[in-house]
């Protein structure tokens, strides 16, 4: 498997040259686009068509990582490919609220998509890959992504708190996509409301490193925060080299050398 990501903004704010949340995930002719947020389909084409997508795996429905379902599904219809879309509870009832908006028949455009609205810990299969929504704790519902293939194990955590479910999903990655929102709170600083769904580098280090993930990724960091930082704070906790996601970076999942 190879993973190229796309998107990594946090909070629905990009940075210049960079999208919402959104990754490429490939092994041999599957190509599974992780994640939607505004911007990514505009880097995914510089990758793959979307005529050349498997599928598309939605880990919850916030603004930052669906906004581009939207383009996708008017795609879809018109040129009537009907592109498999794995989500959480609600993604076709946002569909339908979208489409509504401006259609008083919005069932050709939503129907356009071969939805499911995943279970928790259920495997679904496209070509040789292997992949389940693993529940973790965010404000809303959101699925971590646990996908496998050749033996290699590729964990994303969406967004999330840190604790025992992502910890559970990442049991053994080769490759872990994190995110870390969030650095250490500075001395005299006020916390942020949104630090009790989101991690900071450090957590996402310690969950890793308690998973026994082997290799670690950082992505959705705030516009505001240096990615050298974030990097130094993860790698502290976790024990080992950390690198950080940036548009158009590809990883094997594998075991780094």
């Amino acid at each position: 498997m190879r993973l190229i990501t796309l998107g990594t903004a946090a909070a629905g704010v990009p940075r210049p040259g960079d999208a919402g949340s959104g990754h490429l995930l490939e092994h041999g002719d599957v190509r599974l686009l992780v994640d939607a947020g505004g911007g990514v389909l505009g880097e995914l084409v510089r990758h793959a068509p979307l005529s050349a997508l498997s599928g598309v795996y939605l880990s919850h429905l916030h603004h930052d990582h669906v906004a581009d379902l939207y383009p996708i599904a008017l795609w879809a219809r018109f040129t009537k490919r009907p592109l498999p879309v794995f989500g959480p509870p609600g993604t076709r009832t946002l569909l339908y609220r979208w489409f509504s908006l401006f259609s008083s028949d919005p069932d050709p455009y939503v129907e356009a998509l071969r939805i499911t609205e995943m279970p928790e810990w259920t495997v679904h299969t496209l070509g040789e890959m292997r992949f389940m929504a693993c529940p973790v704790e965010h404000n809303v519902a959101c699925l971590a992504l646990r996908a496998e293939a050749d033996g290699r194990r590729f964990v994303y955590s969406g967004d999330t708190r840190a604790g025992a479910l992502l910890e559970e999903a990442a049991q053994g990655a080769d490759l872990a996509l994190f995110e870390a929102t969030f650095q250490d709170l500075r001395e005299a600083q006020t916390p942020e409301k949104t630090r009790d769904h989101h991690m900071t580098a450090r957590e996402a280090g310690e969950v890793a490193r308690k998973a026994g993930v082997k290799r670690l990724v950082l992505t959705h960091l705030r516009d505001n925060l240096d990615p050298a930082v974030s990097a130094r704070q993860a790698q502290e906790s976790f024990g080992g080299p950390v690198e950080m996601a940036s548009p158009g970076r590809a990883f094997d999942v594998a075991p780094k050398a």
